[in-house]
């Protein structure tokens, strides 16, 4: 006997036709949208992470520049070298006086330590100086002392070579410990020299480099430092000037 199946069951065999839909246009494009946003975020925070990495690292190299600076503006400061200089009438005399002339914002002096010409003195200056961007950077100039000799009435050195020690300074003073005045003790039959701290100290004037140097640096955000420097006032090139015989 044969059955016959309705018609109803004939082309599905295996589930109704709800079953079989897919998604809907709008559905995908809502899909998408919102894949498309999850993409666009996490690019931007990938970009703003990968920006305050490079500025990091680019702060952090900064950073290490100017630590590096200071250590060689340092050793150029505490290597002042008693370089004596005359003028046309006190040659015939044979009177002989250091080149150093330093006020409350700026030094000028000769280093044995040379930042940029390692082995040879160099003429150098720690001034202020007026950026690009406007703002005031406290530098370090230098030139080597090979075929050229200073003379307190001589122009400007040109220095050639310049790096930066603080950026963004606001205000700058520099003070000066060294010999004020010298009194003849005649019971003793010596010189008294009388020390104190001072505002200025030219060498033309003074005979001798200050013994200690003062720098007090303050910023536009109020970071302020101070720097102490012990100059060597006396050095060997010194002792064979004034004094042959003792060599």
């Amino acid at each position: 006997m044969v059955s016959v199946k309705s018609d109803a069951s004939i082309g599905q065999p295996f589930a109704d036709e709800s079953s079989r839909q897919g998604f809907t246009l709008i559905e995908v494009i809502a899909a998408t949208t919102i894949l498309a946003i999850i993409i666009y975020l996490a690019l931007t925070a990938y970009a703003f992470w990968g920006d305050a990495w490079r500025k990091g690292r680019l702060a952090d190299t900064r950073s290490l520049d100017l630590y590096r600076n200071h250590i060689l503006c340092r050793s150029a400061i505490e290597s002042v070298y008693d370089y004596y200089v005359t003028d046309p009438v006190n040659e015939r005399n044979k009177i002989h006086y250091p080149y150093f002339v330093g006020d409350s914002t700026s030094i000028a002096f000769v280093t044995l330590s040379s930042v940029f010409s390692k082995g040879i003195p160099a003429a150098a200056r720690i001034r202020l100086v007026k950026s690009n961007a406007g703002v005031q950077n406290l530098v370090y100039e230098e030139m080597p002392l090979l075929r050229q000799y200073i003379k307190y009435e001589d122009d400007v050195p040109e220095y050639e070579s310049q790096i930066v020690l603080f950026e963004n300074v606001n205000r700058l003073t520099i003070r000066y410990y060294g010999i004020f005045e010298s009194r003849y003790d005649a019971a003793a039959d010596d010189y008294e020299f009388i020390y104190r701290w001072e505002d200025d100290f030219y060498g033309k004037e003074r005979k001798a480099v200050p013994e200690i140097i003062e720098l007090s640096v303050y910023g536009e955000s109020g970071d302020d430092t101070v720097w102490t420097f012990s100059a060597k006032a006396r050095n060997p090139y010194k002792i064979i000037f004034l004094e042959p015989k003792s060599i």
